[in-house]
């Protein structure tokens, strides 16, 4: 039997609870406490040059933006980075080229999910303005959910096991 796993996009402050997930780390800690922070659950193996064609282009553009992310996530909140939401607190840095036509004047939350669980995220009720949540697989394809409601995501119905969700409310 799965688990299932509920995450809550708040309309103001784009906060996320998801069940059993490390609470982050205050931003005051010495530097001896940060460093014993978990290491990011996932990251790039090597530094080793690959050919990139056709035929793996997106698979390698994909995991270099997960892994990215899980790295950025983990080191924000002080945990393994996957299945944690991060609130980024500013905008998108022009000079960071994670994601290469991202919003500028736009605040993000960012979410990486292993779905050999199920996940339910909740877009609420914004009362007007601009919400979005932007799943992304583990191929680099995209859907994006709009309106208010609950939305389960699971690893059939995305098509791999690993997907990026990116929130963002205007």
């Amino acid at each position: 039997m799965f688990r299932k796993r509920t995450i809550r996009f708040a309309a103001i402050s784009l906060a996320v609870s998801v069940l059993s997930v490390a609470q982050p780390c205050s931003a005051s800690l010495a530097s001896a406490q940060i460093s014993a922070c978990p290491k990011p659950a996932v990251a790039v193996g090597t530094d080793e040059v690959m050919p990139v064609t056709k035929a793996n282009y997106a698979d390698a553009e994909t995991r270099t933006i997960f892994a990215k992310y899980i790295a950025k996530v983990a080191s924000e909140t002080c945990t393994g980075g996957l299945g944690t939401n991060w609130n980024d607190g500013k905008t998108a840095d022009p000079t960071d080229r994670t994601v290469i036509r991202i919003d500028f004047d736009t605040l993000y939350s960012w979410l990486i999910l292993d779905l050999t669980t199920p996940a339910t995220f909740t877009l609420p009720q914004t009362h007007g303005r601009y919400q979005s949540a932007m799943v992304v697989n583990g191929l680099g394809y995209v859907y994006v959910e709009k309106e208010p409601g609950n939305y389960t995501i699971t690893q059939e119905g995305v098509g791999s096991r690993f997907v990026l969700v990116a929130s963002a409310l205007v």
